[in-house]
């Protein structure tokens, strides 16, 4: 089988705002009005080759030879791997023995082909003023989004290509976003603020037509995502207080609490389809579907500091490090509501996707003279990649039919540059990524059950950057 996706983009973009200062007795401010238009167009188009053989075939015909290296500290051991060139040579010494599957080929390319356009138009005012120790910052934005949509649909009887249809639709929506800031500064280098803003995420608009893409692997988890016309965008409510010190020294310290209640959120579910499906037997089919609600609350700090203060070419060194620990909850729409598409059929309320509890950077940092040098710790807790699971099965939501999880990840990374002597701008980089070899993959409700482990060992660049300089 051979797959080819080709996609098309063009993106237009034009804005324009005007600002004017303003004194009342003791008290400045600024006034601005603007506007932006967008408009977008992407389009795909995807063919695909499959073949029926109708001969007999050795595997010495197709496989290569045995990987040179294993997994798990030696106790896997990897069978030999297919050579693309024998499979290659073989299609075109035995041509005839393969019959192009037309019918099977619409099935699979045909529902990936769609186009889209969406048009956003935006005005906004603003009003920043202040009084004495207060800064007042208030605004509103007004939105105006239009998507069109043309996707495929394909028709099939007992499994077997028909015909195909073009399935056109439309979105028409219009946002009021309102936001307000107050800032109090207390000595000059420390600050509090506290501000509320309304905000939208619309749909990808690639997620809304009627598209069928099937993914590239059928190894573990071969799958099948669809768009859904029926998407609404998401729409948030966010509170957020900071607190602001700057370090004489060259820093800030902060710390803040934030809370983002979310209307109708998007969420790509996962489902595993049954083995008497036609197209896409045993595959777990993807969608993005709206939600009821959530919402998100946590707390963040960070530090960011050079120790100036240091002698000789310890001045140099700093420190750049935050944490955040977040907590969030996502309602399942009713089961037996037929617009929820592929919402599993739930009554708890899981994690929104994606979101770790704990998230930490700790970066030790040098830059004098001509070395600038980076050295970071980072950590993810566990979060879901997907939900699934459903409320009958047997185990629970910790079990092997819960809900996708990427594992936990901890990497450390470097990075330094060097100034070249006696040259204008023209620097040495030398990175390193994953210096602990960390694992990347999946599982299934607990670590237990794991479904997918990827190991990447390290990545080491080398190159050159050159920044040039104006001069006299």
């Amino acid at each position: 089988m051979n797959t080819n996706n080709n996609v098309f983009e063009r993106d237009l973009t034009g804005s324009i705002s005007v600002s004017r200062q303003y004194s009342i007795g003791s008290h400045f401010g600024t006034f601005e009005v603007g506007g932006k238009i967008r408009d977008t167009h992407k389009s795909q188009l995807n063919s695909e080759h499959d073949f029926d053989f109708s001969g007999t075939l050795r595997v010495s015909d197709v496989v290569g030879t045995v990987p040179d290296f294993s997994y798990y500290f030696g106790n896997y051991k990897l069978l030999p791997f297919t050579s693309e060139s024998k499979i290659v040579a073989f299609f075109n010494a035995n041509r005839s023995l393969f019959t192009e599957n037309f019918g099977f080929e619409h099935i699979r390319a045909d529902p990936n082909d769609y186009t889209t356009t969406e048009r956003i138009s935006a005005g906004y005012v603003m009003n920043t003023i202040t009084f004495g120790h207060f800064r007042v910052q208030g605004g509103l934005r007004i939105e105006g989004t239009q998507d069109h949509f043309l996707g495929t649909v394909v028709n099939t009887l007992n499994g077997q290509f028909t015909s195909e249809s073009l399935v056109p639709g439309e979105t028409t929506y219009t946002n009021f976003l309102p936001s307000v800031q107050v800032q109090y500064n207390f000595n000059g280098s420390t600050n509090i603020r506290a501000a509320y803003g309304r905000g939208i995420a619309r749909p990808n608009f690639s997620d809304l037509p009627p598209s069928r893409l099937v993914s590239a692997s059928f190894s573990i988890a071969p799958s099948v995502t669809e768009g859904n016309p029926n998407l609404k965008p998401t729409h948030a409510d966010d509170f957020d207080i900071l607190f602001e010190h700057y370090l004489k020294s060259v820093g800030i310290i902060e710390g803040g609490w934030f809370y983002k209640r979310l209307t109708d959120p998007i969420v790509q579910t996962q489902t595993l389809l049954p083995l008497t499906d036609p197209s896409f037997p045993g595959f777990r089919l993807r969608q993005q579907t709206n939600f009821d609600n959530a919402y998100i609350t946590g707390v963040e700090f960070a530090w960011q500091q050079h120790f100036t203060f240091l002698p000789g070419t310890l001045r140099g060194m700093g420190v750049s490090a935050n944490y955040s620990y977040t907590k969030s909850q996502i309602k399942f729409p009713a089961g037996n509501d037929p617009t929820n598409g592929n919402a599993p059929n739930r009554t708890d309320n899981p994690p929104l996707i994606r979101q770790a509890p704990n998230n930490w950077n700790f970066d030790a940092t040098y830059d004098k003279g001509i070395v600038s040098a980076r050295m970071g710790l980072s950590h993810n807790d566990a979060n879901i990649a997907f939900y699934q699971f459903q409320s009958v099965p047997a185990g629970g939501i910790r079990g092997p039919l819960g809900d996708q999880y990427f594992y936990p990840h901890t990497q450390v990374d470097a990075q330094a540059s060097f100034r070249l002597p006696g040259q204008h701008g023209l620097y040495a980089v030398v990175s390193v990524l994953n210096l602990t070899n960390e694992v990347f993959g999946f599982y299934f409700g607990s670590e237990r059950f794991p479904i997918q482990r990827e190991y990447y060992n390290r990545t080491v660049s080398f190159g050159f950057r050159w920044t040039p300089t104006l001069g006299k």
